[in-house]
């Protein structure tokens, strides 16, 4: 008898196409919130192949960090204004990385034509899940949109860039 095959919490195939008009309003409202900050990256390609191109590689992680380490003065001026946002102001969302190509120009790729719908089911087990409806449009540009956010999804790494 054939054992049945392990399950991995990572398949290669997390994430998923989101249409722009989604990616336009998750990005405008990040911008909204945080103005004067940064609001995007750029990682080459040759990077990305590097990463993918590791044995057993079945996908990139991005984490959020910062070069600035506070002071606990710091720390505690901030636990207050988080409190402040999430409670008082109500005013949390879930944090989302959109990734989209760029030409040796530096523009984004975006696609052309008619963006399409996204919708965040919210009554699955676990974190939410987005389906996507395929953009059917002329051109393979897409827009991605992050899977599995950390902590609270399978697979989620315990280690030095986790706190864990």
């Amino acid at each position: 008898m054939q054992a049945p095959e392990k399950e991995f919490p990572v398949t290669g195939r997390e994430g998923a196409p989101i249409d722009l008009e989604t990616a336009t309003r998750w990005t405008r409202n990040y911008r909204q919130m945080r103005p004067q900050e940064t609001i995007s990256h750029f990682f080459g390609r040759t990077h990305y192949e590097a990463l993918l191109d590791q044995e057993g590689c079945m996908g990139i992680r991005i984490y959020y960090a910062n070069s600035l380490t506070l002071n606990p003065w710091q720390r505690f001026i901030l636990r207050i204004c988080n409190f402040l946002r999430k409670s008082v102001a109500g005013a949390e969302g879930e944090e989302h990385l959109i990734l989209v190509g760029s030409d040796r120009e530096g523009k984004d790729q975006l696609p052309a034509g008619k963006p399409g719908k996204s919708k965040l089911v919210t009554d699955a087990p676990g974190p939410a899940v987005y389906e996507t409806a395929v953009l059917r449009i002329a051109s393979d540009r897409q827009i991605i949109e992050q899977s599995n956010p950390c902590p609270g999804s399978p697979g989620c790494p315990k280690n030095s860039l986790t706190g864990g």
